[in-house]
């Protein structure tokens, strides 16, 4: 039973991960939003909990192969994402995101809470640079985007 409560707890914590990077990205109406960012993290959560599952119950195998098959699977998933549009090719960030859930559901797999924490919000933090772009004149604002960093009356 006791091994039963790690195991929601850690599902609960990618949830907690994904969703706070899935927010951003749900927020800026980036195609891999909220349902995305959670269920990539706690996909590879579970795959890492079923790695250690099957190491304790005696599997041959070699739990260290686990990460490396998630990062190799989730480029099928941003190659999906990366278009090319109007002479520009977006959704790279939104891609690079889902490489760093990837190890982040890892860690959280593996009980490695607050590294996993840290990455998360650092993730978020990244995100919001793109205020700070706009906002020193580096990039240009998207045509109909909602980004002002004024506050409107």
């Amino acid at each position: 039973m006791i091994a039963l409560y790690s195991y929601l707890i850690k599902i609960l914590a990618a949830i907690l991960c994904g969703g706070l990077v899935g927010l951003e990205r749900e927020k800026a109406q980036k195609s891999a939003g909220l349902r995305t960012c959670i269920l990539v993290t706690m996909a590879s959560t579970m795959v890492m909990l079923f790695s250690t599952i099957m190491k304790e119950q005696g599997a041959a195998m070699d739990a260290s192969r686990v990460p490396a098959y998630m990062l190799s699977s989730i480029g099928f998933l941003g190659a999906g994402i990366i278009m090319a549009k109007d002479n520009k090719i977006e959704g790279i960030t939104t891609a690079a995101i889902l490489l760093v859930l990837i190890p982040t559901g890892l860690l959280i797999g593996i009980g490695e809470f607050p590294l996993a924490i840290i990455c998360s919000v650092i993730t978020f933090l990244v995100l919001k640079l793109k205020y700070v772009e706009i906002k020193f004149k580096l990039k240009k604002p998207k045509k109909g985007a909602r980004c002002s960093t004024k506050k409107e009356s």
